[in-house]
């Protein structure tokens, strides 16, 4: 269990006075995604991984999931990532890694077009057949993001969780994140607008209001 501490610039804490003290759980993927949406004036993260969501009876828990999880609530706010393309030189095919590049845009725009997507997958597929790859092959991606993998499966893409060397696909939550990607890999590697839920619950004689940050705050000192 974590505690999340008062943060010296803005309303980017969920604390309502020094003396508050809020307990998070929250799931791997939340815990890095909320850590960056929620730092203090230096950078720092107040919200780290502990373990999956689930309440203690914590009288000041709240827990954050980016899967929906037994009495969790979702989020009005949808939170935005991104995508960093590495090494995607993929069976020496400049087609298929122009197609995915294509299809991962597509996913990531405000508007999609279900047609057009139909159509990338369509492509993307018949390109792996051609190439001798039927079943689809595997790409590494640094985090596991549950629409995401839904989206790439169905185009034959299967991503494989490597959070340690250098994955294909880089997922990136902050503005830094994305800044110093864009500086290495090129601005067309580097895709941001990919919609992420996250889900809530809260101790029951918590009383909850959404933040400013779209993230769940409470009131009252413990």
């Amino acid at each position: 269990m974590v505690t999340a501490s008062p943060s010296p610039e803005g309303p980017t804490t969920p604390v309502s006075s020094p003396s508050s003290t809020a307990h998070y759980v929250v799931d791997p993927l939340a815990a890095e995604f909320v850590g960056v949406s929620l730092s203090n004036a230096s950078g720092t993260p107040v919200i780290q991984i502990v373990e999956m969501p689930r309440l203690t009876g914590d009288p000041a828990e709240i827990i954050i999931g980016s899967q929906p999880f037994e009495g969790g609530q979702s989020l009005p706010t949808v939170f935005l990532f991104g995508i960093s393309l590495h090494h995607l030189e993929m069976i020496d095919s400049p087609e298929l890694t122009a197609l995915l590049r294509e299809y991962l845009r597509q996913l990531a725009a405000e508007d999609r077009d279900a047609s057009q997507l139909t159509e990338s997958r369509r492509a993307i597929r018949e390109t792996l057949a051609n190439a001798g790859y039927p079943d689809g092959i595997s790409v590494s991606i640094s985090h596991a993001i549950q629409s995401l993998f839904q989206d790439l499966e169905s185009a034959g893409i299967k991503p494989v969780i490597d959070g340690q060397d250098s994955p294909q696909l880089q997922v990136l939550f902050s503005d830094e994140q994305r800044e110093m990607l864009i500086s290495t890999q090129g601005e067309d590697n580097v895709i941001y607008g990919f919609m992420m839920p996250l889900y809530y619950a809260a101790s029951a004689d918590l009383e909850i209001r959404i933040g400013s940050d779209g993230l769940p705050a409470f009131t009252g000192n413990f």
